[in-house]
Formats: C-alpha cells, structure tokens, sequence
C-alpha cells in the first residue's frame, strides 16, 4: 500500500461492523458520546502541550541563568537571546535588546550562582534596585512568568468535563 493511499479500511471488532446502528447502549453511548469526548479532551490537552513546548522553546533558557557561563553554550546563548528580540518585536520596536539580554544574565550568573527560579531573579533585581541596570532581563522574566496565566483554558477544559461528567453520574440509572 502506497503511503499516498486514502482508501479507508473499516475496522471491526467480533465480526460487528463499526457503521451499522447498534441496539447495545454501551456501545452506543460508546461510540456517540464517550469516544466524542475523549477526542476532543485529548486533542485539546495536545495542543496545550504544544503550546507550552513553544513557549519553553523560546524562554526556557531563561529557567536557569547559572547554565549561562558554561563553555560552548555561549553561542546558543546569544542566539537564543536574539530569537527572543526577535519575538519580541512590534514593528520598529523592540521590547528587549537580544544582546544586552545576553550580557546581563552572563553578569547575573556570576551574581547568583544559586539562583532556584525565575522569580529568584526578579526579587533580586527588584530588592537590590537594579532594574536601570538589568531592564532586558527584568522584561524577558515578567514576561515568562505572565505566560501561565495565558493558559488558564486548560483549567477551564477540565472543569467543563468535571460538570459533564458530574451530569452522567446523575443521569444514569443501575441499567
């Protein structure tokens, strides 16, 4: 078979032909409802994960500066800072500057070699009164921690399921 092939090849279980009507209703709430919904939850938590993964891809750099000296990582860091200008940018303008973000995180490294997280970064930064000296850091990290909150659909996906299935409990009888 050829892979441009688009012939649909029924599937069968048992010798029972999945397009012919069905007296059984658990194959049918099966089939019409619960197969229904399992798609589009899995589809749905699919394309969050990709999205998620894209974000991760474009500041998850930012997660831990202590990697930011080590040799032979420079490069990648300085082209992943400018990929981030790049993002970043409204017509002619740009939120942060990809190679003074590069330079200040190498000069935040040395500062915090024991950084844990993100908001470490930013308590330091804002603590110390070194938001003149470090905007382009400042900015990349508010950014990555307001991303969260553009997800919250996901949360809601699953409260609508938690209500479906609260609404089948209720509906079904001991049959």
């Amino acid at each position: 078979m050829s892979k441009c092939d688009t012939s649909f090849k029924e599937k069968t279980a048992r010798g029972i032909r999945t397009d012919e009507p069905t007296d059984n209703p658990e194959k049918k709430f099966e089939v019409e409802f619960f197969n229904i919904v399992m798609d589009k939850a899995i589809s749905a938590i699919d394309e969050r994960f990709n999205t998620l993964r894209a974000y991760h891809e474009r500041f998850g750099f930012l997660y831990d500066i202590t990697k930011v000296n080590e040799i032979g990582k420079q490069e990648q860091q300085m082209t992943k800072c400018k990929n981030l200008e790049s993002l970043l940018k409204h017509g002619d303008s740009f939120d942060l500057n990809g190679l003074e973000l590069c330079e200040e995180l190498s000069t935040l490294s040395s500062m915090l070699p024991h950084a844990k997280s993100v908001t470490d970064i930013i308590q330091f930064i804002h603590i110390s009164k070194l938001v003149d000296i470090y905007p382009n850091v400042y900015i990349a990290t508010h950014i990555l921690l307001s991303i969260s909150v553009t997800v919250a659909s996901g949360e809601r996906s699953f409260s609508k399921l938690k209500l479906i299935k609260n609404y089948l409990h209720s509906t079904m009888s001991q049959e």
